[in-house]
C-alpha cells in the first residue's frame, strides 16, 4: 500500500499531492507492510478533512475527531466497507467518497451518505430466517389456539369444582321410593374433584368421531344432535371419548365414580331429589316421562341443583366407572370406583326421559353390560385424579 511520507496516511494510488495534508509527494513512494490486509475493491480509512480554504502545501488544521467524516475509497466508487458487511447492522453517517479523476490533483472529494446494501452471497440468510421463523411460530400458535380453544364446549367442557366432604350414600330415611340395591346407606368420604356442568353432547362426541378417535357415530333417533345429550353410546364407547379428550387437552378426564356422582348430585342434601322431597316441583328440574314428550332435550334447559349441575335428574342415564352390585354391602368408603371382580356390568345413574319421578331420584341406580348402547343412556365427565390413584400424565398429539 502507498502511504504519504509526511502524514503516514494511506493513499491507494501514486499521486502528486496527498489529499490529507496537502504536501507534494516525490515520484517514488515506498511501500510499507500493512498490519491487516484490506480488500482491493474496498478500502476504508479514517480521513482527516482537508482544509477547504488553505492552498496546496499549507499546513492542515487540527479538527475535532468526532467531526471528521470517513473516507470511502474505491476504484469506481462501487464498493462498501468490509466492516459494515461483517456487522449485523451498519450505522450510516456522512462520508467523504473519493474517486479517481483525470485532474492534476488525482482525487475529487464529495460528502455523501452512502446507500448500504447487503450482497446476497455475504450473510444474506441472517436477515430472512428470523422472519420465516416468526411467521411459522405465528401460524403454529394460531392452529393450536383454534384446535384447543376455538371450540370451548368441545375440547374444554364447562366443569364445576366439587369440594371434598363426607355424605350418606344410598337410601335415606325420607326417601319412600327406594329399591333394594340402594341399601344399606353408608358414609363415604369424597376428595375434591370436578364434574361436568352438563351431560356430554352430540357436538362434543362428534368432534371425537371427526378425528377418528371414537369409532362409533351414534344415531340421534331423528331428534337432532347439537347440544342434545349424546345417546346410543356404551360404557366402552365412553372410555374411548375420555381417553381422546384427556390426550387432546393434557388433563385427566374420566368417568366419575358412583360415589362422586351421587355426592355431586345430592349437593349436600339428604332428600329424594336435590331440590327436596316434593315431586310436584320435579318438572322444573328434570326431563322425565311426564314432560319429555318421548325424547331427549338440549342440556341446561331445566334448573340446576344447588351446586350448579344441570340434568342430574332425568334427560338421560349417565354411565359411571363402577361395576354393578346388588347392594352396597362392602362398598368403598373413600369415593373410589367399586371396580372389583365381584361386580357385573357397569352402573348408570340419574334416570332418563323414559322413567317416572321414582327413577330420577338421587339414590336410584341402574346399569347394563359395558357394550350395550341405548337411546336413554349417555354420560357426564369428571376431571381430576381417580380417588385412591395417583395422577396420570397425558401426552398431546
Amino acid at each position: 500500500m502507498l502511504v504519504c511520507r509526511h502524514c503516514d496516511q494511506p493513499l491507494g494510488w501514486a499521486i502528486e499531492y496527498c489529499p490529507f495534508c496537502g504536501k507534494v509527494q516525490p515520484v517514488a513512494v515506498a511501500k510499507r507492510p500493512s498490519p491487516a490486509p484490506v480488500p482491493e475493491e474496498v478500502a476504508v480509512v479514517q480521513a482527516r478533512r482537508p482544509p477547504s480554504a488553505a492552498p496546496v502545501g499549507a499546513a492542515s488544521r487540527r479538527e475535532d475527531p468526532a467531526s471528521i467524516p470517513e473516507l470511502v475509497a474505491s476504484p469506481r466508487g462501487s464498493g462498501l466497507q468490509s466492516r459494515c458487511d461483517a456487522a449485523a447492522t451498519c450505522e450510516v453517517s456522512p462520508r467523504l467518497e473519493v474517486t479517481p479523476t483525470g485532474s492534476r490533483r488525482g482525487f475529487q472529494g464529495q460528502l455523501k451518505t452512502p446507500r448500504l446494501e447487503r450482497t446476497q452471497d455475504r450473510g444474506g440468510w441472517r436477515w430472512w430466517w428470523p422472519t420465516a421463523l416468526a411467521a411459522g411460530l405465528s401460524v403454529l400458535g394460531l392452529a393450536l389456539w383454534y384446535q384447543w380453544w376455538g371450540g370451548t364446549s368441545t375440547l374444554h367442557p364447562p366443569m364445576v369444582p366439587i369440594p371434598a366432604g363426607s355424605f350418606s350414600m344410598g337410601c335415606q330415611p325420607a326417601d319412600r321410593g327406594c329399591y333394594d340395591d340402594e341399601n344399606p346407606a353408608h358414609q363415604v368420604q369424597v376428595p375434591a374433584f370436578e364434574i361436568g356442568k352438563y351431560e356430554v353432547t352430540f357436538d362434543e362426541w362428534d368432534a371425537c368421531v371427526a378425528e377418528r378417535r371414537c369409532t362409533h357415530k351414534p344415531d340421534d333417533e331423528r331428534w337432532g344432535r347439537g347440544s342434545r345429550p349424546v345417546i346410543n353410546v356404551s360404557w366402552d364407547d365412553a372410555q374411548q371419548y375420555v381417553a381422546w379428550l384427556g390426550r387432546k387437552t393434557g388433563k385427566p378426564y374420566r368417568l366419575p365414580s358412583e360415589a362422586e356422582w351421587e355426592y355431586a348430585a345430592r349437593a349436600g342434601t339428604r332428600t329424594a331429589w336435590s331440590f327436596g322431597d316434593d315431586e310436584q316441583a320435579l318438572g322444573d328440574y328434570a326431563w322425565f316421562d311426564a314432560n319429555a314428550g318421548g325424547k331427549t332435550h338440549p342440556v341446561g334447559e331445566k334448573r340446576p341443583n344447588p351446586w350448579g349441575l344441570y340434568d342430574v335428574h332425568g334427560n338421560v342415564w349417565e354411565w359411571v366407572q363402577d361395576k354393578g352390585h346388588g347392594s352396597y354391602q362392602g362398598a368403598p368408603a373413600d369415593g373410589r370406583p367399586w371396580d372389583d371382580v365381584s361386580g357385573a356390568g357397569r352402573v348408570a345413574r340419574g334416570g332418563g326421559w323414559i322413567g317416572s319421578g321414582r327413577y330420577v331420584r338421587s339414590a336410584c341406580r341402574s346399569g347394563n353390560v359395558s357394550g350395550v348402547r341405548d337411546l336413554n343412556v349417555g354420560f357426564r365427565l369428571a376431571l381430576g385424579p381417580q380417588p385412591g390413584q395417583a395422577s396420570r400424565a397425558y401426552l398431546l398429539w
